[in-house]
């Protein structure tokens, strides 16, 4: 499977690690002895707009049959024949990364792997931070240029266009608030969530970052001038509740009274927990029904939804489903990937 997808991403189609963790889930969920299951299957997940699907159809028929007889359709000609070369290739050279980042965070255990994933959570932060939007802005250098406002300038000189007017494409700044699980059964995702909540509040400055177990902390200020060892030393230290219990709708009430001016039509309220809530549910689904009303939408990641055996959906998470806007995984560095596309 990491095999096609390199090959998919060789011959033209966007497919990330995110897209190669949803196909490999795929697979457990069809019928692999039925071609047409497998096809469509792959297909479903590893698509990304109706310009690939041709494409992809002579692709798989290339990989996985070896046939050769599309050439005559030429639809990606004149690279099908390197396109099958590389399909019949013994080897392929994976990235170390690139396997790593289907690996679930409770599985990563050397130093080394550690490392590599947050580094790599590092440079996903900064990739979001300087992402572009649409909106176009006023610039003196660079950009494109602004036919209308040109014009309009020249007129003011007889209809002598002395000056070129420049617009350019402005950073976004994603404003977002980060909840973070911080439970005893989040023990082994919570250092890897934490470092993505570092990553994005150290490369965006609109981010506010709580944790939380059977109580509330606001950790903005703990990562703002600090690594992020010290960081987590310091929480582990300071957070009373720290791998303890969970009692997430007290923890969202809490929240909904002392932090309500963080979020407002603009913001992305994102929760990053298992949903293994030991509290009053009905007070979970009030106080995330409050929280949804004022954002502009809620995201929960969940790490056991990267299990291959799905458990049994928790109570608590059962209650806050109905007020989240994406529920997905949580598990590895391709999810976090998947979410910082979302974002």
């Amino acid at each position: 499977m990491l095999r096609f997808c390199r090959f998919l991403r060789q011959n033209g189609l966007q497919v990330t690690p995110a897209h190669t963790s949803a196909a490999l889930r795929a697979v457990n969920r069809v019928d692999v002895g039925d071609r047409t299951d497998f096809h469509l299957g792959l297909r479903a997940v590893l698509v990304s707009g109706q310009q690939e699907l041709a494409p992809f159809d002579e692709l798989f028929r290339i990989f996985w049959e070896g046939s050769m007889a599309v050439q005559e359709q030429d639809l990606l000609a004149p690279n099908l024949e390197q396109a099958a070369a590389r399909a019949d290739e013994s080897t392929a050279a994976f990235s170390p990364l690139e396997v790593l980042s289907l690996k679930d965070f409770a599985e990563v255990a050397e130093s080394a792997e550690r490392a590599a994933l947050e580094q790599a959570l590092r440079r996903l932060a900064r990739k979001l931070a300087t992402r572009r939007s649409r909106r176009l802005r006023s610039t003196r250098r660079g950009g494109r240029i602004d036919l209308r406002r040109t014009v309009r300038r020249s007129l003011r000189l007889g209809g002598t266009a002395m000056e070129l007017a420049r617009r350019k494409r402005e950073v976004r700044k994603t404003k977002l608030v980060l909840l973070c699980d911080v439970s005893r059964s989040m023990d082994q995702y919570s250092r890897f969530l934490l470092q993505f909540v570092y990553a994005f509040q150290r490369a965006l400055g609109r981010v506010e970052s709580l944790v939380f177990g059977t109580r509330l902390t606001r950790v903005t200020l703990f990562f703002r001038h600090a690594t992020i060892e010290q960081a987590l030393d310091r929480m582990s230290h300071e957070v009373l509740d720290w791998s303890g219990g969970t009692r997430i709708g007290l923890s969202l009430e809490a929240f909904n009274r002392d932090y309500r001016d963080m979020v407002d039509s603009s913001t992305t309220v994102v929760v990053l927990s298992d949903g293994l809530d030991t509290g009053d549910v009905e007070l979970l689904s009030e106080q995330m029904r409050l929280l949804r009303r004022r954002a502009r939408r809620v995201i929960w990641l969940n790490p056991l939804l990267g299990a291959p055996e799905q458990p049994p959906l928790a109570r608590g998470m059962r209650a806050a489903l109905p007020h989240v806007d994406v529920y997905a995984p949580g598990h590895n560095l391709a999810s976090l990937e998947a979410l910082a596309r979302r974002l």
